[in-house]
């Protein structure tokens, strides 16, 4: 997976997800986000996108819209790309989303 916010940053799929939190970090939001429009960014964000739920620690920075942490992990993909979805769902081995 690719960060839609640092366009080389590629999340390993065996690792956490990290960052420096003075320069960027890992981004997560308080409210639950499941469509482009809600992300509420106006990045040119292009191709498809997951959204889920992620667990954070290190450094922590709070900000209006949520967090910027050291770490992440994924805990689960619930909404995007029908077909990207079930894909990473196999890589990470995570469950199929209760719709």
């Amino acid at each position: 997976m690719h960060s839609v916010y640092v366009q080389d940053y590629v999340w390993p799929l065996d690792e956490p997800a990290h960052g420096d939190v003075r320069t960027h970090g890992i981004y997560s939001f308080r409210d639950v986000i499941r469509c482009r429009e809600d992300y509420g960014y106006a990045l040119g964000m292009a191709g498809p996108l997951l959204f889920g739920k992620i667990k954070i620690w290190g450094e922590i920075v709070e900000h209006e819209a949520g967090y910027r942490s050291e770490f992440a992990k994924i805990v689960s993909l619930d909404y995007g790309n029908p077909d990207l979805l079930e894909k990473f769902l196999t890589i990470y081995k995570l469950n199929q989303p209760a719709i």
